[in-house]
């Protein structure tokens, strides 16, 4: 059989045609080789072979390597004679030779009775410089070696390179080329990574964060709180802040969640004025106006509401108490030394005791809103 290896200078067909002539001689054939640069034949354990014109002079079996081939069967001009021992090709397979011929460009450099012999051939396209190479083949001599429908990947073999056994050049001088899409495949794929983050990211509504757990009730004895400070280390959001302040119990500013594990400073109350026309309004104790449904508004303004948690007036707070113990007896006041809320003398201290109610504004200038501002209605 002839065997054709093509490829371009340091593509690795010489590396190509002395692994296949090794396993040739692995299975006990000859291997006679010619122009093969720095052949180490005792080290391949190869023949050499001076003229591959006197390849007829070889015993039968023999395996025939000729690197450049077209120095032993160069291409003839139109018309010209076949040489006598390129003709002889044609019957090579009666004493069972096989050939293994190596060139460039085969159809330029070849004789092309020689090429019509060919029964394998294979074109070696190393790729990027690296020490690997595809091999494209087809079953006879094929002028298109760009493209094949076999193709197999090829490793240099490193054990045949390691062993020296030819000089493929005194000086390996080519590069790794790496080409510009290898590069940017993983800077395109990081990148489009990156977007979809963002788009995902910018549809995802963010989850709240969970509300911290009420801490445990604070005794009498505790430190008042200082308020809630929105610069410390935690953030909140605004709205946990309107669930934090929201009463449970409309009507009712003192059952919302900021109250449970604060220690008691004043006790909310609300006062509410209603009037005749239906219009209803309420303020805390602090003066400030606390909205509310206008049925509830009333409700307290004819009835009042219950405060479970607000303080007897007769009953001193736990502080007053402890002051007024470690204070002296003083003694009581003359009866004439407290002022009434009319002016007239009682027998109450000042600030003690009922006081009469004086209407807002002018005898005759009533205001039904009390809350209202000088125009009337609020």
């Amino acid at each position: 059989m002839i065997t054709l290896i093509s490829g371009q200078p340091g593509h690795g067909k010489t590396l190509r045609a002395i692994e296949l002539a090794l396993e040739h001689k692995a299975k006990g054939r000859a291997v006679y080789v010619h122009g093969v640069r720095g052949i180490d034949y005792a080290a391949a354990g190869f023949f050499p072979l001076d003229d591959p014109k006197d390849w007829q002079n070889l015993p039968d079996g023999a395996v025939v390597v000729v690197d450049e081939c077209y120095s032993a069967f160069p291409r003839r001009m139109p018309g010209a004679k076949v040489p006598a021992y390129v003709e002889a090709l044609a019957t090579h397979r009666h004493r069972a030779f096989d050939f293994i011929l190596i060139c460039q460009q085969a159809k330029q450099q070849v004789d092309g009775f020689v090429l019509g012999l060919v029964e394998w051939h294979e074109h070696v396209r190393r790729k990027m410089g690296v020490k690997a190479a595809i091999i494209l083949c087809w079953d006879k001599f094929s002028e298109n070696t760009n493209n094949s429908q076999i193709k197999k990947p090829w490793k240099y073999p490193a054990e045949v390179m390691k062993r020296n056994l030819y000089e493929s050049t005194v000086m390996d001088t080519t590069k790794i080329r790496v080409p510009w899409f290898v590069w940017a495949l993983p800077l395109t794929v990081a990148l489009l990574g990156f977007l979809l983050w963002r788009v995902w990211a910018f549809f995802t509504p963010e989850k709240p964060k969970p509300a911290r757990k009420p801490q445990a009730a604070v005794t009498a004895k505790a430190e008042p709180s200082k308020g809630l400070s929105l610069s410390s280390g935690t953030s909140t959001r605004p709205d946990d802040l309107v669930a934090y302040f929201k009463p449970r119990i409309e009507g009712q500013p003192w059952t919302a969640p900021a109250y449970d594990s604060r220690p008691v400073v004043a006790d909310p109350e609300v006062y509410c004025i209603a009037v005749d026309d239906g219009r209803c309004s309420c303020m805390t104790e602090q003066g400030t106006r606390y909205e509310m449904d206008k049925k509830i508004c009333r409700s307290i303004a004819a009835n009042g509401v219950y405060n479970p948690y607000r303080r007897p007036a007769s009953a001193p707070q736990q502080g007053q108490q402890a002051s007024q113990a470690n204070q002296p007896q003083q003694a009581p006041q003359d009866a004439t030394g407290g002022a009434g809320a009319s002016g007239g003398s009682t027998g109450w201290p000042g600030g003690v005791g009922a006081q009469s109610y004086t209407a807002p504004g002018e005898p005759g200038s009533w205001k039904a809103d009390a809350f209202s501002g000088p125009g009337g209605r609020g």
